[in-house]
């Protein structure tokens, strides 16, 4: 087997693993929208970390996660759905964040699990956030007015709604971690395996 040039090996795992993710996107994606499924921007934001990081361990250059990201959203864009800015900037969103991660702490396990921790709060932050931009300051205004009705109504301090909110948030990032771990530990197992099938047949790597 001969190994690519580097620009033709960047661009072929950006394409192969960002196809993978954007076609995860367009099939189960709008399969549980359409089901209406709790939680779905999490359980696709953890699997788009998972492959992130599984790729990083096997090309991990600078860079590459962002580009993956940028083929996934493309894919996920040129798929027939109501929907398609939304997914869109979350999938561009999430993969800038892992990439900042992996800047940050390397390519190990400690940057797929923060990168992975980061894209999950960003799954349930995506809806607020984008209508802030849009929108303005009456939607934070808007959005506090009705927590503190619903504080109200279930018998809860702000204090102690402010808690249950911050773990929450911590229970979904530990969600995002946990599945960065795990696509750090796969992609490790995959550069083991090629270094191994290399060996035997006596190629470069």
């Amino acid at each position: 087997m001969t190994a690519l040039p580097g620009k033709r090996r960047f661009w072929a795992y950006a394409a192969s693993f960002g196809a993978l993710w954007g076609a995860f996107e367009a099939l189960l994606g709008v399969f549980l929208h359409a089901l209406q499924v709790p939680f779905t921007g999490l359980m696709l934001a953890s699997l788009g970390c998972l492959i992130l990081a599984a790729q990083r361990r096997v090309a991990p250059w600078a860079g590459i996660s962002l580009m993956t990201g940028l083929i996934a959203g493309f894919c996920r864009a040129i798929t027939p759905s109501t929907a398609l800015l939304g997914p869109l900037i979350g999938i561009v969103t999430e993969a800038l964040l892992v990439e900042l991660a992996f800047l940050l702490l390397g390519r190990g396990m400690l940057g797929a699990v923060f990168g992975g921790f980061l894209a999950a709060l960003w799954s349930i932050s995506q809806g607020l956030v984008v209508k802030v931009i849009l929108y303005g300051a009456p939607v934070v205004e808007l959005a506090v007015s009705m927590a503190e009705k619903l504080l109200g109504w279930v018998g809860l301090t702000v204090s102690s709604g402010i808690w249950a909110v911050a773990t929450l948030f911590g229970l979904i990032g530990l969600v995002g971690a946990v599945a960065g771990g795990l696509g750090s530990r796969m992609g490790r197992s995959l550069v083991r395996y090629r270094e191994e099938l290399m060996a035997s047949r006596g190629d470069s790597p």
